[in-house]
């Protein structure tokens, strides 16, 4: 599974240039949502469908669009961050993308290399859609990754230079590090 650091640093790379920081931070959070499943102790579970994603999320985007509609844009680009998750995940294990109507988990594997010979260069893909039975077992333990070596520097980067862009106003860039110096003290003290 593509780590929790880059499901939310994908989304926030993508999002803070149009909306702002405090808007894309609310998204990528939003990216993490399936992974909520773990607190059942079981992972990749019927919260990785997009089907029922979709059925559970469509309520919350009516009631915008009824009540408040200036922030339906916003609600539609956090339907579409909540389905990030699944989608990144089927990319790298066997995911119940679409479960209920298919009780099988997707796997999509996409591969790409260039062969450079005498005879010049010869790029070659392939796709292949692997599918193995959809099976929610509770899990005895979970020892995952937060973030990995390769995932770690992607995510530095995906977050980092945004917020560097960001912060080219250096009285916003005063701001932004006075909220999360702010956010890190009441973490603090909650902690001790």
């Amino acid at each position: 599974m593509p780590e929790p650091a880059l499901h939310f640093s994908v989304i926030f790379a993508l999002s803070v240039p149009r909306l702002g920081i405090k808007k894309a931070v609310l998204l990528s959070s939003l990216a993490l949502l399936p992974d909520l499943d773990i607190i059942l102790y079981v992972h990749r579970s019927m919260s990785h469908s997009i089907i029922l994603l979709s059925a559970a999320y469509l309520p919350i985007l009516l009631a915008v669009f009824i009540l408040k509609r200036r922030y339906f844009r916003l609600a539609l680009l956090g339907f579409l961050a909540i389905l990030s998750h699944p989608l990144m995940d089927c990319f790298q294990t066997y995911t119940p993308i679409l479960y209920p109507v298919i009780d099988r988990s997707l796997w999509i594997k996409v591969n790409g290399w260039i062969n450079i010979s005498s005879e010049g260069f010869k790029p070659q893909t392939s796709i292949n859609i692997k599918d193995a039975p959809t099976v929610f077992k509770p899990l005895e333990s979970l020892d995952a990754p937060i973030f990995t070596s390769d995932g770690f520097i992607i995510s530095l980067l995906l977050t980092a230079i945004p917020l560097l862009l960001e912060a080219k106003d250096s009285e916003k860039a005063r701001k932004f590090i006075k909220q999360v110096s702010a956010i890190f003290k009441r973490f603090i003290e909650k902690a001790n």
